[in-house]
């Protein structure tokens, strides 16, 4: 189970990632794509261990600010995972 992040702060790491969406639920692993330069790419993904913390997050911080931004959460179709 795993959510899709957009529009984050170019700041942000993999680890913070995860930071931000373990109260949520149980963080398998999150990962902030960057360019080959090490710049984030400003997205990222989240996989959780329940279907309850994917809905708890996306409900929470689906087009809400962070950072200036306003985030985008969406839920990964079982078959596009990255993990």
């Amino acid at each position: 189970m795993e959510v899709f992040v957009t529009k984050l702060d170019a700041n942000v790491s993999s680890e913070d990632l995860s930071s931000q969406f373990a109260k949520y639920g149980n963080v398998i692993n999150a990962v902030v794509c960057t360019e080959q330069n090490g710049k984030s790419k400003g997205f990222g993904f989240v996989k959780f261990d329940s279907e309850e913390a994917v809905e708890k997050a996306i409900k929470d911080l689906n087009e809400n600010l962070r950072d200036g931004k306003t985030l985008f959460v969406k839920k990964v179709n079982p078959g596009n995972s990255i993990f």
